[in-house]
C-alpha cells in the first residue's frame, strides 16, 4: 500500500504541473521546499521547444518515477 500512495503522489504532482502556466514550470518546482520527499528535475529538449519533467521519490531503496512533457506554446 505504501508503494502504491507513493506512486499516486508523483503522479498527482505531474498532473499538478500541467495545470501550471509554461513560464511559471521553474519556478513552481523550485518552491517545493528541500523537505519535500518529491524531486522534481527540469531538463530542456535538445531539439524544439519544450521541457521534460522527471518527478520522483524513493521509497524501500527503490525509485518511484514519473515523466511529464510540455511543449513551449506558439506565439
Amino acid at each position: 500500500m505504501d508503494r502504491l500512495e507513493r506512486q499516486l503522489a508523483v503522479e498527482n504532482v505531474g498532473q499538478r504541473f500541467l495545470l501550471v502556466p509554461y513560464e511559471d514550470i521553474e519556478r513552481v518546482a523550485e518552491q517545493r521546499g528541500p523537505e519535500s520527499d518529491i524531486q522534481i528535475q527540469i531538463d530542456s529538449f535538445e531539439t524544439g521547444s519544450g521541457l521534460h519533467l522527471t518527478i520522483q521519490t524513493t521509497l524501500d531503496s527503490q525509485t518511484l518515477q514519473h515523466h511529464v512533457w510540455r511543449m513551449e506554446p506558439a506565439e
